[in-house]
């Protein structure tokens, strides 16, 4: 008789968001995507561009933020990040976003996938 597989949690609150970010690089890169860490090479482009990565595959692009406790400053990358001209758009957050961000970023008229 085969032992069913434990599954191990993955305690995703206690990596920071630099590391989810490397995480998520490594998992595009498997997937044959070119990614532009935007965080790790010019963070200085991250407000502008709304994400942390930008993933690329055969025409397709996702752009891709990450925070770990979204609180109200966040709110503007995540609506830069709505506005941009991606396929596909993923905000990821470690813990439960403030009531606030979680308010003003209900405004937000493009669709994330969060």
């Amino acid at each position: 008789m085969v032992e069913p597989r434990k599954v191990m949690p993955i305690h995703w609150d206690k990596f920071s968001e630099i590391e989810v970010q490397g995480i998520l690089y490594q998992h595009f890169i498997s997937l044959d995507y070119k990614v532009d860490w935007i965080h790790y090479i010019e963070p200085s482009k991250e407000k502008k561009l709304g994400c942390d990565l930008v993933c690329r595959r055969n025409g397709e692009t996702i752009g891709v933020a990450v925070k770990k406790k979204p609180g109200i400053t966040d709110y503007e990358q995540v609506k830069r990040l709505a506005q941009k001209n991606y396929n596909r758009k993923l905000f990821v957050y470690l813990e439960t976003p403030s009531i606030s961000f979680t308010e003003k970023s209900e405004s937000v008229p493009a669709k994330l996938k969060y």
